[in-house]
């Protein structure tokens, strides 16, 4: 005889009331997720401390320093843990610098969608102007027992694409943003938690990125903290002055 679990049985109850309980909103696709676009709109830069763990098979490795990045798309990591590098990505390409090893890798990506931090969970998708790559409302659903959410999908037939877009039903703030090809194999899952209010913006705490490599299944979290948003920033952080004894190496990421 199967154990009879009080807990568990309440707590899925709760969870379908809940979902009973959230209002039914008639909205027509595109007005609906335009309240997500103005929810994730209006950042312009972004200045904080951030740690990071990049776990693959078996291994863990723990990075911490300073993150500024702009609505151009350009960022700049300052690491001081486990050493002083230096990340950056501008209109030249992605970059990283060892000013103790005097080295710099010049990085060629060839992934369609390169994992690195961007400003905007849904940059990449807002800025398609083909008409058929529009977003679809699939359903409101629970996420997690107390919280409805908003659920979007949108097919790119043209790379055999589908993105898939969880948001906050009432907030409009992204809980989950995904990458599938027409097998259903996922490419990459951004998943976003910890909102806090900054201002009159939420932003989130935590990010962590599964993404699938040549090397396999890859996760990164990233804990964010000290955050100022729309802060002045100068325009020549995101450029380097290298000594010119700096030793070059070109590698592809895939």
């Amino acid at each position: 005889m199967k154990k009879h679990i009080p807990a568990l049985t309440s707590a899925t109850g709760i969870a379908l009331l809940l979902l009973l309980l959230v209002p039914q909103r008639v909205y027509s696709d595109h007005n609906l997720f335009l309240k997500v676009i103005a929810a994730n709109s209006n950042i312009h830069t972004i200045d904080c401390d951030i740690s990071q763990f990049i776990f693959h098979n078996d291994t863990v490795e723990k990075f911490s320093g300073r993150y500024r990045v702009n609505d151009k798309g350009f960022f700049r990591i300052d690491y001081e843990h486990p050493s002083r590098q230096i990340v950056l990505k501008n209109d030249h390409g992605l970059s990283w610098y060892f000013p103790e090893d005097n080295l710099l890798y010049i990085i060629q990506e060839k992934a369609e969608y390169p994992v690195q931090p961007g400003i905007n969970p849904l940059k990449g998708i807002i800025d398609k102007h083909d008409p058929r790559f529009t977003m679809r409302y699939t359903g409101t659903y629970m996420y997690g027992f107390f919280t409805a959410s908003n659920h979007f999908a949108s097919k790119d037939s043209a790379r055999g694409l589908i993105f898939t877009i969880i948001s906050d039903a009432e907030k409009h703030t992204i809980f989950e943003k995904s990458i599938s090809d027409e097998s259903g194999k996922e490419i990459i899952r951004e998943i976003y938690s910890n909102y806090s209010k900054n201002g009159t913006h939420y932003f989130p705490g935590r990010v962590d990125v599964l993404a699938r490599t040549a090397r396999g299944i890859t996760r990164n979290t990233t804990f964010y903290r000290n955050v100022h948003l729309n802060r002045e920033q100068g325009g020549n952080i995101f450029f380097l002055q290298i000594p010119r004894n700096t030793t070059k190496k070109f590698i592809d990421m895939e």
